[in-house]
This record gives structure tokens, C-alpha cells and sequence, in this order.
């Protein structure tokens, strides 16, 4: 049986956008606040980078970024970077801030990112 390699992009529901510049956002684990930037996003999730690394026990944080709150899963991590998973992927949260990211309302033009 030959075997298949499955790439992690290939699991993506959502094509991500990547920022030209990253977006200033705050992850909030038991109300201690640590901030992050915004690297890239999707309706379902995001990737952002911490400046200040930290410990991280829940796999469940509060992600805020310009006041609008989404609560995530943490899927991975590595040292400076974190990937998130929105709980409510439709949800009103999500769905606004993803709206308010492709039309430019944040800081930049963002554009769109091949999966790879």
C-alpha cells in the first residue's frame, strides 16, 4: 500500500488571509492578558504570534482583537506562534472580524495566501 502524505493546509475548511502588517490582539487565559499580532486568518481560525511568550495552559483562550471577543482552541503551538481554531466558526464574532479584515478596515490591505 503506498502511503499518502496529507499536508496540514490540505486540512483547511477556509482559505486563510495573510496581513501585510500584523494587527495588534490579545489572548486572555484566565484573566491574565498577554498581547499577540494577528498574522493571518480565516473564517474559522487564525495564526498569531506572541510578543511576549508565555505559558499557555488552557487549550481554550478568549482571543480579542479591536474589542470584538472570540473564544478559540489552541491547535498548535511553537515558541513565538499559536494556531487557533474558533469555537463558533459562524458565529457573529468571527464572522465580523474576518468582514472587517478583507475589506481593509484594520491596519493595511491584507491579501489572500496560498494554503501551502
Amino acid at each position: 500500500m503506498q502511503r499518502i502524505e496529507t499536508k496540514y493546509s490540505d486540512r483547511r475548511r477556509h482559505s486563510r488571509i495573510e496581513l501585510v502588517r500584523s494587527m495588534l490582539a490579545a489572548i486572555t487565559e484566565g484573566g491574565v492578558s498577554v498581547t499577540c499580532r494577528l498574522r493571518d486568518i480565516s473564517l474559522s481560525g487564525a495564526r498569531v504570534t506572541i510578543d511576549h511568550p508565555m505559558a499557555l495552559s488552557a487549550d481554550v483562550i478568549e482571543f480579542v482583537v479591536d474589542g470584538i471577543r472570540i473564544t478559540a482552541e489552541i491547535v498548535w503551538r511553537s515558541v513565538r506562534e499559536i494556531g487557533l481554531r474558533f469555537v463558533d466558526p459562524a458565529g457573529n464574532q468571527s464572522v465580523q472580524l474576518f468582514e472587517r479584515v478583507i475589506t481593509g478596515a484594520f491596519l493595511g490591505e491584507p491579501h489572500r495566501s496560498s494554503c501551502a
